[in-house]
């Protein structure tokens, strides 16, 4: 009995968690011409909900009345009612428009009352009018196009002696938007003559005396008739009384509301289907369908409709009509023969029905509860057994109830060796590991019995050797009183250990198996935390570049293991011997004696290098210049370390000989070099020095682009061309790195708005962001401001965080990304696989990419390591559904590579170099 009591408490959660999700509804405002009364809203109205109320949407309808009162004031105060509303918390999420005074009302004040919105109309009669809307991207509809002709042509087909046409007019717009169609439509019909009764001109009782002398043989057709001269009003029910009463001739009309009520029929306009029409246009904007691509409707849902018993008073044949008309108040004349069997029959079907449903109301009611029950439990049951989830349930006191097949399968338990046992006596008889039984344990208790989810991730130590599960427990309650808890423990090992395969092989330099500059910037930083005395010795290979110009980068790669394996035979595996990138090798000395002797060690390398290298074909000769800095003499941190080792590296490559050099303060060339760039760097953006490229990036399965990156570049009259990795850094540290960087968001939101405007495919633009501007307080708020003057969507804006950096910084900046996340705005990853990322912290926040670093493609079919780290990178990627871009894409085969891995996109020059604005469009066209 617990057991079923306990899946139904299970199962109400869940179906409760899933209807309120789908509570939410879309909110429509109707603005009606006319007046609930008028008699033709029901259809209209009908039309509409038959659509939109069974997709859950909300429909508010508002009436103005303008049939009856078409004044200024009568306006204004509709006006101000609505404004009323609408400023005190009525929202909604499209309006829709019937007929023409409702449509020029909105289109009026659209403005001030419904700006941003969508808005839809119907039953307009102002055709022209109606197809300007074509040309508002705010706009569209269903025109109510009557079809005069079609009706003119049965006329002379049911009338062969007609050779006047009656047509009654009023004072109100729609007959106003449909005069000048009457009078170009009857210059077809030679034989016929136009006659108008317009109530513009006379009264009611003047119009109803003069269709009474209408001779029999002609015609008469409303197209309204609700005011007079005296704006007196009448219903259309009470005009058409009186014209019927007084007409000997056949009346038709061009809308079917009145037929069956002495209007002999015609092509007519559906208020019903013109309506649904206009519903259904609607939908698809609510459900997504941009407003801006919907032409708007020009011919609405006409049909032949006619009143058999009219057709019969004047003598019109049947055989006339045409194919699929519709035909009002023809008698059942057969069915009359069997009237009383036909009422037997009925009767006893009724009978029937009621002792069936007396029936099974008594059988249902008798197994009601015990047929719900069985479900329920049959859905827990399910649920719970198959799930691939290890799934644990306590009771009231926290002690173990039941478990899954899963879980037995991964902890390697059984239900009756734990049963009735509290979890931390399951947890300090099966694992291992008590900081884990007490780090579960901690805070979940209070958290549960408080209506809290608690969430965690742990590492076990246990029966199945060493796991890393992902705890989610929900707390079961009757009404407040705490019942059990229901623990879901996913198994994440593969996950994590697939996140460590890539962090250890991040590590290594996949061409020479070397260390890479992110872990030896680790090293040397913990380093210089000991305070002790250390060394870092930066080696470049001399003339290295003319290797891979004049023999190729597989020479190149050669050199680069020798020289590496000559590195370790010197110093010892055991160093820290790092490969920085291209020829530039760094070793650190921690080790008092090899500090010492650091000269003699850098002659032995030199010495080293100097020996041959041995190509396929080649044997090349080389010399290396190397560069000494010590701590804390030659600089109190990592960076100050490297970047003054360098120096004096390139000043030992000045030398001819004894190319070895210790850091002296008067080296310091290249502070100089950076106080040139910043000076120069200050008024560059004024001087429109500072430009942006765009390279573009590809879908891998549809060969389109979808995306660009923003690029920054420099040209300085006096200094040339400088590179970004020169000039960022120095904005960085002066500050002028949120100007240049406000330029450039700015100026790529700005085109690719433009590309929009001019009729390319929507796609999104990345724009780099560095660090220091993401520490700024008000950077969200310069983002949303931007884009909000370049009137650019959020969602076609992304900003890309370079690994490292986002790692470093994350409690600093995650409040910032989150305030971006909220509006729209997405974010990647760039530069992946070169820095710190977890796959715990890369969950924190909705990133929806990550960005393969170059040099791990470039060299993808040089190292099998490479190779793996490329493909570990994508399949956690794909795992947790992230999109993966492949950077520095430069031949097919790299290409072919990643579109077999899965990789979604790629940039790189295999597919254009970066471009600016005016060739990046003509890109677009050309593809």
């Amino acid at each position: 009995m617990k057991n079923k009591i306990f899946g139904i408490v299970i199962i109400f959660i869940m179906c409760f968690q899933i209807i309120s999700y789908g509570e939410e509804k879309n909110r429509v405002l109707v603005i009606n011409s006319y007046s609930p009364t008028f008699i033709s809203y029901d259809r209209l109205e009908a039309g509409i909900r038959s659509v939109l109320k069974k997709e859950n949407v909300n429909l508010h309808m508002e009436y103005m009345d303008s049939k009856r009162f078409s004044d200024e004031t009568h306006l204004r105060n509709f006006y101000e009612s609505l404004s009323y509303k609408l400023s005190n918390g009525e929202k909604y999420d499209l309006i829709m428009a019937t007929d023409d005074n409702a449509l020029l009302f909105v289109e009026k004040y659209y403005d001030e009352l419904f700006k941003g919105l969508p808005v839809v109309f119907s039953g307009v009669n102002d055709i022209e009018k109606g197809m300007s809307f074509n040309e508002n991207p705010n706009f569209t509809g269903v025109l109510e196009a009557i079809s005069l002709r079609e009706t003119l042509d049965i006329i002379g087909n049911f009338q062969r002696n007609v050779s006047n046409v009656y047509f009654i007019m009023d004072k109100t717009t729609s007959s106003d938007a449909t005069i000048e169609e009457i009078k170009n439509t009857m210059k077809y019909y030679e034989n016929l003559k136009f006659r108008q009764l317009s109530l513009k001109e006379m009264s009611f009782d003047q119009l109803f005396s003069k269709i009474s002398r209408i001779n029999k043989k002609d015609s008469v057709i409303i197209m309204s008739a609700f005011k007079d001269m005296n704006d007196k009003s009448m219903t259309f029910e009470e005009s058409l009384n009186e014209i019927i009463k007084n007409s000997k001739a056949p009346v038709y009309h061009l809308w079917e509301h009145g037929i069956g009520n002495g209007i002999v029929g015609g092509k007519v306009v559906s208020q019903y289907e013109q309506a649904r029409t206009a519903a259904t246009i609607a939908l698809n904007i609510l459900n997504g369908e941009e407003i801006s691509i919907i032409k708007v409707v020009e011919k609405s849902p006409n049909k032949y409709i006619f009143d058999y018993k009219e057709l019969k008073k004047h003598d019109i044949s049947l055989n006339k009509i045409p194919n699929n008309s519709t035909i009002l108040n023809k008698p059942f004349e057969e069915l009359r023969k069997y009237k009383v069997w036909i009422q037997i029959t009925i009767g006893f079907i009724f009978l029937s029905f009621v002792i069936i449903i007396i029936l099974y109301k008594s059988i249902l009611t008798r197994n009601k509860v015990e047929k719900e029950l069985k479900i329920q439990k049959s859905y827990f049951k399910q649920l719970f057994e198959k799930s691939p989830e290890a799934i644990l349930i306590l009771d009231e006191y926290e002690r173990v109830n039941h478990i899954n097949k899963s879980f037995i399968e991964l902890f390697k338990v059984n239900i009756e060796d734990i049963k009735g046992k509290t979890v931390e006596e399951v947890a300090i008889r099966y694992l291992e590991d008590e900081i884990t039984i007490e780090q579960v344990m901690a805070n979940w208790e209070d958290k549960l019995k408080s209506g809290e989810i608690y969430k965690d991730v742990v590492s076990i130590n246990g029966r199945s050797g060493n796991r890393h599960l992902k705890i989610t427990a929900y707390a079961i309650k009757n009404d407040s009183n705490y019942m059990g808890a229901y623990i879901i423990c996913s198994d994440i090992t593969n996950e994590k250990e697939r996140e460590d395969t890539i962090e250890y092989l991040a590590y290594k330099d996949p061409l020479t198996d070397l260390y890479n500059r992110r872990f030896f910037n680790d090293k040397l930083k913990e380093e210089v935390q000991k305070g002790k005395d250390i060394a870092v010795m930066f080696m470049d290979l001399d003339g290295f570049k003319k290797i891979n110009d004049t023999l190729g980068h597989g020479a190149g790669d050669i050199i680069l293991k020798t020289c590496s394996q000559r590195l370790i035979d010197i110093m010892g595996k055991g160093e820290i011997i790092a490969r920085m990138g291209g020829d530039e090798f760094i070793a650190l000395f921690t080790n008092p004696e090899k500090i010492n002797g650091i000269i003699g060690t850098s002659q032995k390398i030199i010495e080293s290098i100097e020996e041959p290298f041995y190509t396929d074909k080649e044997k090349i000769y080389l010399s290396a210049s190397i560069g000494i800095a010590k701590y804390p003499e030659h600089g109190q941190d990592s960076g100050t370390l490297i970047k003054n080792a360098d120096i004096a590296m390139y000043k030992a490559k000045k030398r001819k000989e004894e190319k070895i050099e210790i850091y002296v303060p008067e080296l310091d060339e290249k502070i100089q070099e950076e106080f040139i760039i910043e000076n120069n760097l200050r008024g560059a953006l004024g001087k429109e020095e500072i430009s942006v490229n765009y390279q573009p990036i590809l879908n891998t399965h549809t060969n389109k682009i979808i995306g660009a990156e923003t690029l920054i570049r420099w040209n300085s009259p006096e200094l040339g061309y400088v590179s970004p990795f020169n000039f960022i850094p120095i904005a960085e540290q002066n500050g002028m790195i949120h100007e240049i960087g406000r330029w450039v968001l700015r100026e790529a939101c700005r085109q690719n708005k433009e590309w929009q405007n001019n009729g390319y495919d929507h796609m999104f633009i990345a724009v780099n962001v560095s660090v220091k501007q993401l520490e700024k307080k008000d950077f969200a708020k310069t983002v949303i401001d931007i884009l909000n003057e370049t009137g650019l969507d959020p969602k076609y804006l992304e900003l890309e965080i370079t690994e490292t950096v986002y790692m470093e910084n994350m409690d600093k900046i995650i409040n910032v990304l989150k305030e971006l996340d909220e509006v729209g705005v997405k974010f990647s990853i760039d530069d992946f696989g070169t820095g710190y990322s977890s796959l715990g912290e890369l969950t924190r926040l909705d990133i929806s990419k990550l960005k393969i670093d170059k040099s791990f493609i470039q060299d993808v079919f040089v190292s099998d390591n490479n190779a793996k780290v490329v493909e570990a990178i994508i399949s956690m990627a794909n795992s947790l559904n992230l999109n993966i871009v492949a950077e520095g894409v430069e031949t097919k085969e790299q290409y072919d590579f990643l579109r077999e891995q899965r990789c979604n996109m790629v940039q790189g020059y295999l597919f254009s170099k970066p471009l600016d604005s005016i060739n990046f469009e003509e890109l677009l066209k050309s593809e």
